[in-house]
């Protein structure tokens, strides 16, 4: 379909940040599963935390107890970084 005639629902999300919140909603899981890849950004501002403890903890978060990731198409690709921050 010609970008003249894409409604907003059509237009693509490259380049885009989409936050997805109640992943675990109908309408949540509906959006998250038409994800092709996600790119999630951590923060971490506990103090003491070491760039490996919280490399560690986004790993496990984002590949074993992540709803959102569960949620994506089996073939989805999702990434992240981590930044420690104040």
């Amino acid at each position: 379909m010609p970008p003249s005639q894409q409604t907003s629902a059509d237009q693509p999300l490259n380049g885009k940040t989409c936050v997805v919140t109640g992943a675990t909603s109908p309408i949540g899981t509906a959006l998250a599963r038409r994800l092709a890849s996600a790119v999630l950004h951590f923060t971490i501002t506990a103090p003491g935390t070491t760039s490996e403890k919280a490399t560690r903890a986004v790993e496990l978060s984002v590949t074993k107890y992540c709803s959102v990731r569960s949620s994506l198409i089996a073939d989805a690709s999702v990434s992240w970084a981590v930044q420690l921050g104040a």
